[in-house]
């Protein structure tokens, strides 16, 4: 396991993620967390693939990055940061520490039903600071993404241009470089990464042939439905053709043309991780259920009740309106049968065997 592979989530860690906590409970300890022992509410982070295998966020990886950092340098993460990275490009209101409870300049956490939540004190505490922990505002978020999208486009910016540019590149079979998620080429070449907490959601876009970016934070628990409307207008605004609306073609879907596209369709094991990229982490179902009824296409989990509407985007390809970009496609083979489809995410492609 090496730095390289922690920083692109291809290490084989698991711990996607960490609950918050409330005012007064008890925090742990960055090896309480990684050895998920209490007050910790996590399990333990350990290896759940080879190395290497495939790419599966973990931010329990980003933990052992953090206790790597700290052991490496002998300070406490805050303070690196502070030096290396907050100062330099003056972020003076970020922090990797819990601020004290008598700060009023803080956007304060609300519940799905966007009431007040975690009170008296207004918002949970992220003692989990590498993963999840980073205090900021929108104006020091911004200057991060620019020093960024600065150096991978000219040399003499905040980071020497080979290493920007080794950040902005995949890690086969990840869609992670060595941190962000990267998508698109060319003019549409973006990277990108979300936040989700309890009750915080955010957002980072920067645009590597333009130096465009955006930044958006909300502190609500349905703020990633708002992120991604707002993401959706300043991705218009900017024109540079990326994340382009998708919209719906008319078909009718009783003729007997589609009836052939429902049934149970294996995935295929043996395509490269290096295409299913994403869908490996976020899309990784052994096998899917079709059904054809009522006008509607409807995709579900093999074996499971719930399933889901998609949309025709031409007569062999749909769309899910649940999963954001998710898009089915059948394959017809050169007798007019439907024997596979695919499962398409940006760039990643999953490959299913009708059984």
């Amino acid at each position: 396991m090496s730095l390289r592979m922690l920083m692109s989530h291809t290490a084989g860690l698991g711990v996607h993620g960490f609950a918050d906590y409330l005012p007064g409970e008890p925090l742990p300890t960055l090896l309480q967390t990684l050895d998920g022992i209490a007050p910790a509410k996590n399990k333990p982070v350990r290896l759940i693939h080879a190395p290497g295998e495939r790419g599966d966020y973990s931010g329990g990886g980003v933990m052992v990055e953090q206790q790597v950092l700290e052991d490496a340098s002998g300070q406490p993460l805050d303070a690196l940061a502070r030096t290396q990275v907050f100062a330099p490009l003056h972020m003076q209101r970020s922090r990797f520490t819990t601020p004290p409870d008598t700060l009023d300049n803080i956007a304060k956490a609300h519940d799905g039903d966007g009431a007040p939540t975690a009170l008296p004190r207004g918002w949970q505490t992220f003692p989990e600071a590498g993963a999840s922990g980073l205090w900021t505002s929108a104006n020091d978020l911004a200057a991060f993404v620019a020093a960024l999208t600065n150096s991978y486009r000219a040399p003499g910016g905040f980071l020497p241009q080979p290493i920007a540019i080794d950040m902005m590149t995949e890690v086969s079979p990840s869609w992670h470089g060595l941190g962000p998620r990267l998508d698109g080429s060319g003019a549409t070449r973006i990277f990108h990464h979300g936040g989700s907490n309890d009750s915080y959601r955010a957002w980072i876009e920067g645009y590597l042939d333009s130096g465009d970016g955006l930044v958006i934070l909300t502190n609500g628990e349905n703020g990633a439905e708002l992120t991604t409307e707002i993401r959706n207008a300043l991705s218009d605004a900017l024109g540079r053709g990326v994340n382009p609306p998708v919209r719906p073609v008319a078909l009718d879907l009783r003729a007997p043309a589609y009836a052939d596209y429902a049934g149970v369709f294996e995935q295929d094991r043996n395509v490269p991780m290096a295409h299913r990229r994403a869908l490996a982490d976020i899309f990784d179902i052994p096998a899917l259920q079709v059904k054809v009824a009522d006008g509607q296409v409807r995709v579900g989990v093999a074996g499971r009740t719930q399933d889901g509407h998609v949309l025709p985007l031409a007569p062999n390809r749909f769309v899910s309106p649940d999963i954001d970009g998710l898009q089915i496609e059948f394959h017809r083979d050169a007798w007019g049968k439907v024997n596979a489809l695919s499962v398409v995410h940006g760039e990643a492609r999953a490959y299913y065997v009708r059984k």
